[in-house]
């Protein structure tokens, strides 16, 4: 089946997300030239304990195995819908989930793998939380091909498993993605509000899904191990992770804007206060992309500016502080915080990927 295009679907801006008794799962799985460990991830799925779903795969115009991989499959819940050109994960994702028939939307990943009682976990939190409309898990990380340090995969794990309920998602959401992709269930109806995956972002369009689905209704996790991530080395490399870490930033100041500083006409004026490292790259490659002005980008004896910030923002001549990760932000945050501002409010945290 060939799609060419992704067609629009339409849902009321406004009002209560219908919600209904019976849930019926849709996986979808968008592979490309994935032929390394697309099985494993395919078996995990067709291997769980809770049986009602449908399986829908996207081979997003592989020239590897893939196809051949996939036309073997003879399991009557699978669909495969084979694309002759590849235009991204986002494209791919959001065809498949248009062609999925369930209520409820469960993401794997081509090379990562669910346990077996994944679904069935989630199914469960669903329906005792009918409040929820995007729910993850907590994760394992393990390596490919080439080995990872277990410290990595250990930063990694304890990152989204330190996130234990829906307030501490919440906490989370402006400093880096608080959800692992590959564990997500959400609401299709809530997908489709929210305006499907940007296919501009390269890297972290779930993220930029997430925080319009925060909008929408809550987001919670499922505090138990119930999806393997597959670190690869690829992601490692230093262009990799800069380009990770702008993306994330840029998506989560555009959303600062959107939700914390509506209604601000003008752009809102900020003050930035991270490491002399990040400076450069946060002017360079970050200030082009955001919908604020930058007052300025501090770095020298950070504890000790905090009373000179908090009086900028005292006078309105800044109307939020940024800081950036580094080694003592979370005493910056507090003292802060102590002064009056509100977290999340006009005090954010961002992830910082320069050391």
């Amino acid at each position: 089946m060939l799609f060419s295009s992704v067609k629009k679907v339409l849902y009321p801006p406004e009002g209560t997300l219908p919600r209904r008794s019976y849930i019926l799962f849709s996986v979808v799985m968008a592979v490309y030239n994935g032929e390394e460990y697309l099985k494993e991830a395919i078996d995990s799925i067709l291997h769980q304990t809770y049986k009602d779903f449908e399986f829908i795969i996207v081979n997003d115009g592989s020239s590897d195995k893939t196809r051949e991989i996939l036309n073997l499959i003879e399991d009557n819940r699978v669909r495969v819908i084979h694309l002759e050109e590849n235009k991204g994960l986002a494209n791919a994702l959001n065809i498949g989930i248009q062609n999925a028939k369930g209520q409820w939307i469960v993401r794997q990943d081509a090379d990562d793998v669910s346990y077996p009682h994944r679904i069935m976990e989630q199914a469960n939190h669903l329906k005792s939380h009918p409040d929820v409309i995007l729910l993850g898990s907590h994760i394992k990380c393990f390596s490919g091909r080439q080995s990872v340090s277990n410290n990595i995969l250990k930063i990694v794990e304890n990152y989204h498993n330190g996130l234990v309920n829906r307030a501490d998602l919440r906490r989370e959401r402006f400093n880096g993605c608080p959800l692992s992709h590959g564990s997500c269930t959400f609401l299709k109806e809530a997908f489709f509000r929210a305006g499907q995956y940007d296919p501009k972002y390269e890297i972290v369009q779930d993220y930029d899904l997430w925080l319009r689905m925060f909008e929408l209704g809550e987001v919670d996790i499922v505090p138990q191990v119930l999806y393997k991530y597959r670190f690869s080395m690829n992601s490692l490399s230093h262009n990799n992770q800069l380009n990770f870490g702008n993306e994330l930033n840029v998506i989560s100041i555009k959303y600062i804007r959107k939700q914390c500083f509506r209604d601000h006409k003008k752009k809102p004026v900020f003050l930035v206060m991270g490491p002399h490292k990040a400076r450069e790259n946060f002017i360079k490659n970050i200030c082009p992309n955001i919908e604020i002005k930058l007052y300025d980008y501090v770095y020298n004896k950070l504890v000790d500016y905090c009373d000179e910030a908090y009086q900028l923002f005292q006078e309105g001549k800044v109307h939020g502080i940024i800081v950036m990760g580094h080694r003592g932000d979370d005493k910056i945050v507090d003292l802060l915080q102590t002064k009056g501002m509100e977290f999340n409010q006009n005090l954010f945290k961002l992830t910082n990927f320069i050391q």
